[in-house]
């Protein structure tokens, strides 16, 4: 069984992280990649603790192999931990995964314990084509509760004019924007 280690992230981990979760989601057919830079972006939304959110598993000679961060939402009688995880390709099967799983669940319960015990939700965001995730979280007596569709249109063709109701504008809005607004309403 491989041997690895696990800690929290650190800026050098910057680039070998990218490149863990870019070939993971290559290898499960998701859409997603990202940049240094996003990723900077990603961990300096509010509310986001380094220490407290994120997890990194790196291997003897091998470096950074998989990465795993969770957004803390808080509502009146219920805490959320969302998480998201990548293990490079060539390392799953190896219980990475489940480790990552594991550390999450004992940062929600630690969250949970001093926030005068409310419950906790861990909750994970996972694709039909992430099979392997997906039987990771079967395992851990997780269940899926929402779906959603992925909505995809051909950008080389012009997109049409779109009418919007009075007092609706449409503005561009990248992820992990300080927009305290769209947060409530998404989550």
């Amino acid at each position: 069984m491989l041997r690895f280690n696990l800690h929290t992230y650190r800026n050098v981990d910057a680039a070998q992280v990218v490149a863990v979760i870019n070939a993971a989601s290559r290898a499960s057919g998701v859409a997603f990649t990202i940049t240094e830079k996003e990723l900077a972006a990603r961990q300096a939304a509010p509310g986001f603790d380094i220490d407290r959110d994120t997890s990194i598993v790196e291997a003897p000679g091998q470096g950074v192999i998989a990465y795993a961060e969770a957004n803390l939402r808080q509502a009146d009688d219920c805490i959320y931990y969302l998480t998201q995880a990548w293990v490079h390709p060539r390392f799953c099967g190896q219980g990475i995964g489940h480790a990552l799983l594991e550390r999450m669940w004992q940062q929600l319960q630690d969250i949970c314990t001093v926030a005068e015990h409310k419950p906790g939700v861990l909750g994970a965001a996972v694709q039909d084509s992430q099979a392997n995730a997906m039987k990771l979280f079967e395992k851990f007596s997780m269940r899926a509760v929402r779906y959603f569709n992925l909505m995809q249109r051909d950008l080389s063709l012009p997109i049409p004019p779109v009418e919007l109701a009075s007092g609706i504008r449409m503005c561009s809005w990248a992820e992990r924007r300080n927009d305290q607004a769209i947060w409530a309403a998404h989550g």
